[in-house]
């Protein structure tokens, strides 16, 4: 009787070493092209988790420490106005969250989304400042 878990525990064994065999996946440039980056400057004491929204539809870009910068991708094949939504990492339920005007994507092009807080009335982003680059080559885009 004690030994009807060993073929099971021998399946669940196999498996781990067969999705260890294919490492880790890979976010290399690959992975990017034709992406607009979007550099999210998170000048709060908060983490935020960063949103695509497009059509009533969010897409999930990441997540940026507070006080920090983070480079997050947009994965968008066509021209597109979407706005960035900013939401607490941590939900107390009262549904905060931050957003931006209305931005033109098109291909070849950089983004810059810098968040603030209200000092002394808020964690959370108030106010926000964006700003499109144009890419040329040589440019980090």
């Amino acid at each position: 009787m004690k030994y009807r878990c060993i073929p099971a525990l021998a399946l669940l064994l196999a498996g781990v070493a067969a999705c260890a065999q294919n490492g880790p996946a890979t976010a290399g440039p690959e992975r990017w092209m034709g992406a607009t980056e979007i550099d999210v400057d998170n000048a709060t004491p908060n983490s935020i988790r960063v949103y695509a929204l497009d059509a009533g539809a969010e897409t999930f870009l990441g997540r940026v420490d507070p006080v920090s910068e983070q480079a997050l991708h947009l994965p968008l094949g066509r021209s597109a106005t979407i706005r960035l939504v900013a939401k607490p990492s941590v939900d107390l339920g009262r549904g905060n969250q931050h957003v931006s005007e209305p931005i033109l994507i098109t291909e070849g092009q950089r983004v810059t989304w810098r968040l603030h807080a209200s000092p002394g009335t808020s964690d959370l982003p108030r106010l926000s400042t964006v700003r499109v680059f144009a890419c040329v080559d040589g440019d980090r885009c």
